[in-house]
């Protein structure tokens, strides 16, 4: 991060004032207190909240991306009010927090061109902006931005204006602010850190374009939450206008609750550059590369991403000084193998960047027999249950500087009569359930493979006779220091679930029923992102499970299901596929289908300027895993290397060096080094709270 120059205080040249702020109407009194005659390229920008305007305008924002003439910008007139002969505008800001309406004294408002001289601003004299607002918003208590520059873009003015401001002895303590000293002229590609303090706050949401194409996030009085109510921070990367809206409510002695608005606003330096960088430099074959990118002070830019993509770009000067200005995303597939660079070009200026493209990594097979059943990890350990038993192989906690070529797996268990089923893994444990006639069990087993102190644990009658009819499915899953199991035989309509602890303190074991396990039949289990979950392959459905304060499971919270519209009907994209836990996303290898681009896009801020592939460029066909994240608790999809048989087994290590293995059921043996979740969920943000 550059070390930004000193701010530099510029003298007033015009003064805003509230004139009225009614149901449907925001008045804003402009006046020229420079002393002289502003006779120089003028642009004024107010920033209102989406939540605050109209109909009118809202519609105006999302639209403007797509107008061509002029780029990026709509036409006001008639709906805004300015100052006589001056042009008016509508752009649209990413994370649809706030709008931009832009006002400039020499552009025509039929084509947006520039004439001269500009339309001059007389000493002393007022105009009067009218903004239509939403009849039902509230008008109280709410801030909205707003600058403008006079001849040199460069030298930008910028400050607040607030509707209807509460009187009284104790004003609320409601701040939004940063503490870089010049939030609207920052370098471009650095970083800022947003900051907030709330005094008496009973709930609190941050809206604009936060990280992950996050358009808000909640603050929460937890005293573990990740974005405190009280205070807090957080860093966004700038390559362009960032809005962001500080919605509270606080409490008041004697009074109702109050709801305040705050705004901030981060801009770039408006000088000759251009940007681009890539959101995440790792990419999977056929994965999505996303490319922020920005230019200032040039009409065009052509964007290149490796030999077969191209893009020329022109940019709008419907900005201050009628500088010329753009940004965007620019997302297309990866290729399936190589770096991968990319570039931006403004004729006087050049940006370069590289992406890499992750492959998995075939193995040796390792020396087992038996169909692999599960696997699973604890601590450096990697635990293999095959139809033959439990083997154990050392992988370590990191990655060696020599590649493992072969998992040196050693058989631990011996040759009694038993049916191995399921493997899990529990605190420092691996848990087996097994059939030994007549009982079924669950067994403990050190990280080592050698047999626990506490006894292997029978399962209740009642599942035996369950087991006795046709066909069983079965899972056990390590969730909060226990293993929860489901058995079903769906001939018989019949499912039992329950959890097991194995406590080393007590040298005991104990088995409780799992009744909301229990209700859900068809529902398979997995767990990640601190959470146990349940999902059902045939309708895409999917419950999360969080423990209480006493240890058990908590209501079931109904998750975003795994489903897209085919012919107008919903069906399942995980009828087929290898679920995978990573970390705190849901992968899945192999899927019977992903969604479209076009559903995704909801999910995505918004480009000021929609210079982005469409669903045309990147054809639905394209080789795709898919992705569950609870960060904005959606389905999405990503690249696609390794293809996986029905019966693989798949396990995550977590911590310093994150790795996945993938045994197929013929031996065959996969790794990939993961990095971090956002080598499948490319919106994927680290600490970013679980979406409520």
């Amino acid at each position: 991060m550059s070390t930004p120059p000193p701010k530099k205080e510029l003298p007033k040249l015009l003064e805003f004032k509230v004139d009225a702020a009614t149901a449907n109407e925001l008045a804003i009194k402009v006046k020229n207190i420079s002393g002289a005659a502003l006779d120089k390229t003028l642009a004024i920008e107010i920033y209102p909240p989406m939540s605050l305007v109209s109909a009118a305008l809202n519609d105006a924002a999302i639209k403007a991306p797509d107008n061509e003439e002029p780029p990026g910008a709509l036409r006001l007139d008639g709906t805004v009010t300015g100052p006589t002969g001056w042009s008016l505008w509508a752009r649209r800001e990413s994370s649809d927090s706030t709008m931009v309406i832009v006002l400039i004294n020499d552009r025509r408002q039929d084509s947006g061109a520039q004439f001269t001289p500009p339309i001059a601003f007389p000493v002393d004299s007022e105009t009067t902006i009218r903004i239509p607002l939403n009849p039902n918003a509230n008008k109280d208590n709410v801030q909205l931005s707003y600058g403008y520059t006079h001849g040199n873009p460069q030298e930008r003015r910028d400050g607040t204006l607030d509707l209807n401001a509460s009187q009284g002895a104790e004003p609320p303590v409601v701040l939004l602010y940063t503490t870089h000293p010049n939030p609207t002229m920052v370098t471009p590609g650095d970083l800022v850190s947003i900051r907030w303090n709330i005094k008496d706050g009973v709930s609190a949401t941050l809206f604009g374009p936060l990280p992950g194409d996050n358009a808000k996030v909640d603050l929460e009085a937890r005293p573990d939450a990740d974005f405190k109510l009280e205070g807090g921070s957080l860093t966004v990367r700038v390559v362009g206008l960032m809005n962001y809206v500080l919605q509270a409510e606080v409490k008041r002695a004697g009074k109702e609750n109050l709801l305040v608005s705050r705004t901030l606003t981060l801009d770039t330096a408006n000088n000759h550059h251009v940007y681009i960088n890539p959101r995440q430099r790792d990419v999977l074959p056929y994965g999505l590369i996303e490319l922020d990118w920005a230019a200032w002070g040039v009409s065009k830019v052509i964007i290149r991403a490796g030999s077969d993509t191209t893009r020329a770009i022109q940019l709008t000067q419907q900005t201050f000084g009628g500088s010329y200005e753009g940004s965007g995303v620019m997302r297309l597939s990866a290729p399936e193998k190589g770096i991968h660079g990319v570039s931006i070009d403004g004729g006087s200026g050049r940006d370069d960047k590289s992406v890499t493209i992750v492959k998995w990594k075939s193995m040796t097979e390792p020396d087992i027999a038996g169909i692999p059943l599960g696997l699973a990890m604890v601590g450096s350990k990697l635990g293999l249950l095959t139809f033959q038993g439990l083997y154990i192989a050392e992988v370590g906690k990191g990655d060696p500087q020599t590649a493992i070529k072969k998992l040196p797996f050693v058989k631990k268990t011996d040759s009694q009569p038993t049916e191995w089923i399921a493997l899990t893994a529990v605190g420092n444990k691996f848990l087996v359930l097994k059939r030994t006639s007549p009982d079924l069990q669950v067994a403990a087993y050190n990280a080592d493979g050698t047999p626990d102190a506490i006894p292997p644990l029978s399962l209740p009658p009642d599942v035996k006779r369950l087991v006795s009819v046709g066909r069983v499915f079965f899972d056990i899953v390590g969730f909060g220091g226990r293993a929860y199991i489901a058995i079903e035989a769906p001939i018989s309509d019949g499912r039992r679930a329950y959890s097991v602890a194995f406590n080393s303190s007590t040298n005991k074991a104990d088995v409780r029923p799992e009744p909301l396990l229990e209700s859900l039949p068809g529902y398979r289990l997995t767990t990640f992102d601190d959470a146990l979950y349940a999902l059902h392959r045939d309708s895409g459905r999917m419950f999360r499970f969080e423990l209480t304060r006493n240890g058990t499971l908590g209501p079931a919270l109904q998750a975003a299901s795994a489903v897209k519209k085919i012919n107008g009907q919903d069906t399942s994209m995980i009828r087929q596929g290898l679920i995978v836990p990573v970390g705190r996303a849901l992968v899945v290898l192999g899927p019977t289908s992903v969604p479209s681009l076009a559903s995704l896009e909801q999910y995505d801020l918004h480009n000021v300027l929609r210079y982005e592939s469409s669903s045309e460029d990147e054809p639905d066909d394209v080789p795709q895993d898919l992705f569950y994240t609870p960060q904005k608790n959606y389905w999405g999809r990503c690249g696609h290397d390794l293809n996986v048989k029905a019966g693989a087994v798949a396990v995550f290590r977590d911590g310093g060096a994150p790795r996945l293995w993938v045994i197929q059921p013929n031996a065959q043996t996969d790794t990939l080094a993961v990095g971090s979740e956002s080598l499948f969920v490319r919106d994927y943000v680290l600490d970013f709270p679980t979406k409520p």
